[in-house]
């Protein structure tokens, strides 16, 4: 359903900045046009509470987490089998918020991680069901103090990443782990991260928070990539700054040991005289040359001289590209909006959801396509999560259901 009115209320919601540098971009096999589909209109499971959902495949498979019973998580399959019950957690559902579903680099598998501070347990589940499972309890990292451990890939192969919940003297030190097909801890490494200043007048700094926003959807080739915020402090300075960093990580071939990027990004840096100040939201979604991240700081509801009004109403969106080796701003982003990034087999979108409607255009290099916006209705408290392989999952107070983004030729536009 691609009309004007879903052109100008994505246009006029963008707020687009300053031009930036033209990219070549090669659409040999990339979408012309994104149409979107809502696949539930009843609902995903009607008379179920479903918490999260992530596609196993293209044709919207998959697993979706659910209350059984009176207050227990499962695991339910999708299209549903009447002969197969959901897949109990062995968890309440006062712990949905720890709970990820994450699709998994290779067709037909969708993983599950349970993550808080004291326990790790991660499932794999595919076509058979579950077919591997290990509770890792605190032996990752297996260090004192306090981590947040995630799951990621890089390629096909699952890791463990461990981040520091803060960290003294200007230095960032991650834990990695490889895993075995049983999900054994395999290998252990350390990634460590000084300060950039190495001068004698350097102030000495040091993190008070360091916590991961978002991980780059697995395609089974490339390298992983994380999205973090920190929070930087510097002796005797009473200014804080939030900011937002990327983490690449990938094995070297000659070696197998990992090697890891760290970047920054002047565009994502807030400075402020507050505690907390913290981002939200904070996405990040790939294609074939680079990488899209939509971050913004969330509103404290206390004054601070260092932080503008427009920064608290607005969300950015920013591009890093590989082939340049650039990073610019695109887009301011009203928070009303509910901007996110829809990520697609090689390339990204941006979609937005306020009004009862759910909005997509394609991102182009540096650029957003008003050109070509489609739109469809939705809930008007709907909320949209990326879910994997095409598909997200569309979560209101009183029903979900699965949108799907498809791919349209130029004719379509």
């Amino acid at each position: 359903m691609r009309t004007r009115a879903a052109i100008t209320a994505l246009s006029l919601s963008a707020c687009v900045g300053a031009s930036q540098p033209d990219v070549e971009i090669d659409f040999g096999g990339v979408c012309y046009a994104l149409d979107l589909a809502l696949r539930d209109p009843e609902g995903l499971l009607p008379g179920t509470e479903v918490h999260a959902f992530a596609a196993a495949d293209p044709t919207g498979a998959g697993w979706a987490l659910i209350t059984h019973g009176p207050s227990t998580l499962a695991l339910q399959r999708l299209p549903v089998d009447p002969d197969e019950p959901p897949f109990s957690l062995g968890l309440t559902t006062s712990e949905r918020s720890n709970v990820r579903l994450h699709p998994g680099p290779d067709i037909g598998d969708v993983w599950v991680s349970h993550a808080t501070s004291s326990e790790l347990k991660i499932w794999r589940v595919n076509d058979d069901g579950v077919i591997a499972t290990h509770d890792f309890g605190t032996s990752f990292p297996g260090l004192g103090g306090a981590w947040e451990r995630r799951l990621l890939f890089i390629g096909r192969e699952p890791v463990l990443l461990a981040a520091p919940d803060s960290a003294e003297g200007g230095t960032v030190g991650f834990m990695l782990a490889s895993l075995t097909p049983e999900l054994n801890v395999n290998m252990l490494w350390e990634l460590t991260f000084g300060g950039d200043c190495v001068d004698q007048g350097c102030i000495p700094s040091s993190y008070p928070r360091i916590h991961i926003l978002d991980i780059a959807d697995a395609d089974g080739a490339s390298s992983a990539l994380i999205l973090f915020e920190f929070e930087r402090a510097f002796e005797g300075i009473s200014t804080l700054t939030t900011g937002v960093a990327t983490l690449q990580v990938d094995f070297s071939l000659n070696s197998g040991l990992p090697r890891a990027l760290k970047r920054e990004y002047f565009d994502l840096l807030w400075g402020h005289t507050i505690t907390p100040l913290r981002i939200d939201p904070g996405e990040i979604a790939r294609d074939d040359s680079g990488y899209y991240i939509i971050a913004g700081v969330e509103d404290t509801g206390v004054d601070d001289p260092e932080v503008s009004v427009n920064d608290l109403l607005t969300d950015r969106l920013i591009r890093h590209d590989f082939l340049a080796s650039v990073s610019g701003i695109i887009a301011r982003l009203p928070k009303y909006t509910n901007s996110h990034l829809l990520q697609l087999t090689n390339q990204v979108g941006l979609g937005q959801a306020f009004d009862g409607y759910w909005y997509a255009a394609r991102m182009v290099g540096f650029t957003i396509d008003f050109d070509d916006v489609d739109a469809i209705d939705i809930a008007e408290d709907g909320q949209v999560f990326g879910a994997g392989h095409n598909h997200v999952f569309i979560r209101s107070a009183e029903v979900s259901a699965r949108g799907e983004i498809r791919c349209g030729g130029p004719e379509s536009k």
